[in-house]
């Protein structure tokens, strides 16, 4: 009795994996849409608008802008951000990584972050004389 009781529970455990496997499986198999997206640069930096491009992660894929606009047709679950212009090889940037939506507005902050101008600032003060 307790021999098919172990045996009924591994066939039901094995089924269970088996099912969950293939349903993954399944779930992967579903095609990525796409779609254009509209994407706005918002420039506060004193750099020229042509050194930022918009890249999609995590295919690398680029588009320029032209008047402060792009549009760029891409996966919708990938996600995009603001990056240096490869024209540009001298000129660093890395924005942060936004979800894609059908319109999305990256702002070029140059601003070093506060704990970095806390720390020059402070700096600036030991200094003085």
């Amino acid at each position: 009795m307790e021999k098919n009781i172990s045996r009924a529970l591994v066939v039901v455990f094995f089924c269970g994996l088996t099912w969950l496997i293939f349903n993954k499986i399944d779930q992967k198999k579903v095609k990525a849409t796409y779609s254009k997206i509209s994407v706005e640069l918002i420039n506060t930096c004193q750099v020229f608008d042509d050194a930022f491009v918009v890249q999609v992660e995590p295919t690398g894929q680029i588009a320029f802008f032209n008047d402060q606009k792009t549009e760029i047709y891409v996966r919708m679950d990938h996600k995009i951000r603001l990056a240096a212009s490869p024209q540009f090889p001298d000129f660093v940037y890395d924005g942060e990584v936004v979800e894609v939506r059908p319109h999305v507005q990256l702002i070029a902050n140059c601003d070093p972050p506060e704990r970095i101008q806390k720390t020059l600032d402070a700096l600036k003060n030991q200094f003085k004389k």
